[in-house]
């Protein structure tokens, strides 16, 4: 088995978050259906104890129905509510909760243990699946301490009729193999995980300069635009476009042209902040959005943009030709704090103004015009 998959997310701590928060987004509902379906078991039993003795049946109903909710709850919990801290502790106290009620029902009933011990295997069953949205760790600690709970009860001597030695041999049967199983699902499971990182960096990133793609973009440049229309905030959009790029590819070839693209972007990006998105649009245009800065930061911002590539040369050619000066043209538009501009409309701005830019001789920024 390749274990590659599962030692690249483990020795990862943002990785394996990550992983942990795909595995019970797919996983949860799936919880959540075996332990509504582990309740309803649970609390139809008790009509099989009414069979098994219709005396103390009546004693035991609590804990049937004490056991059913625990589960339900649980169940409830996956369906409803995303990732938190609280929910491996809840699975792992319910898991204890159902044996520990488990246990008190067997124990109240005559001949219990002889005639249900049995549904001890229902728990190698259980854990595992209902734990598949959490950490394996938990699965197996869950597994653990509800083999280990009625055995401590037992030495105790508060379950004397507790058959140890018979457990004590079907938890040495099971327990490697659900280990075994559970094991391999994490390495399968972290697989995809890795492969479905591959695909949405494939499907939002530009392979020649690493920026986002268009698509990637203009899906985070709305969200952006969205929190500066509902918390009022200014905002400023760039594009910017290399110069005589044609020219380049013309003249030096098309690895020299796709070497100035992304030495601009690594000059460009140098520049912005962390909060900026910054992204390849099209051949050799790319925009930049400047979350909560109005116009005098902008312009400050495409400045020290447009600088920063026209002073950062190409590397030296190893044929020892001289490389290409590279610099772009910016387009600036802007959008105050009290202004509902969409994306689109804001992009369109700034390209207006790109293009008064390469009008006015190249090498410079230009500001769109008011709206």
């Amino acid at each position: 088995m390749d274990l590659a998959s599962y030692r690249k997310v483990s020795s990862d701590p943002t990785l394996e978050k990550d992983y942990l928060q795909f595995k019970y987004r797919e996983l949860r509902r799936f919880a959540a259906i075996v332990c509504l379906a582990g309740a309803a078991v649970s609390g139809s039993l008790w009509w099989l104890a009414r069979s098994v003795d219709p005396y103390n049946a009546g004693y035991v109903a609590l804990h049937y129905v004490v056991m059913a909710l625990s589960l339900a709850t649980l169940g409830a919990a996956y369906w409803r509510l995303g990732v938190s801290r609280l929910t491996p502790w809840a699975f792992f106290f319910v898991m204890l909760l159902t044996q520990h009620e488990r246990l008190a029902i067997l124990s109240l009933l005559t001949n219990g243990f002889k005639l249900g011990f049995n549904g001890q295997l229902h728990f190698f069953f259980l854990i595992p699946l209902a734990g598949l949205p959490l950490g394996a760790r938990w699965t197996v600690t869950a597994l653990a301490a509800t083999t280990l709970y009625p055995l401590l009860l037992h030495g105790m001597g508060l379950i004397p009729d507790f058959p140890a030695a018979l457990h004590v041999g079907l938890f040495a049967m099971l327990f490697i193999p659900a280990l075994a199983i559970l094991f391999m699902f994490e390495v399968i499971f972290r697989r995809l995980f890795l492969y479905q990182r591959e695909i949405k960096s494939l499907a939002d990133t530009d392979p020649l300069t690493g920026l986002d793609n268009r698509r990637r973009f203009f899906s985070e440049a709305g969200k952006l635009v969205n929190l500066a229309h509902r918390y009022y905030h200014p905002f400023c959009l760039l594009v910017a476009d290399l110069d005589h790029f044609k020219s380049i590819n013309d003249r030096f070839g098309h690895a020299a042209g796709d070497q100035a693209l992304c030495h601009a972007a690594t000059a460009m990006t140098r520049q912005l902040r962390d909060t900026d998105e910054v992204g390849r649009i099209g051949g050799d245009e790319f925009a930049i959005v400047l979350p909560e800065t109005g116009p005098e930061e902008g312009m400050r911002i495409a400045e020290r943009v447009r600088a920063a590539v026209a002073a950062s040369p190409l590397p030296p050619d190893p044929s020892g030709a001289s490389p290409p000066g590279i610099t772009v043209s910016v387009g600036l538009a802007c959008a105050g704090a009290r202004e509902n501009v969409s994306v689109t409309e804001i992009f369109r701005r700034a390209d207006e103004a790109l293009y008064q830019a390469k009008l006015a001789g190249r090498d410079r920024v230009a500001p769109a015009d008011p709206a």
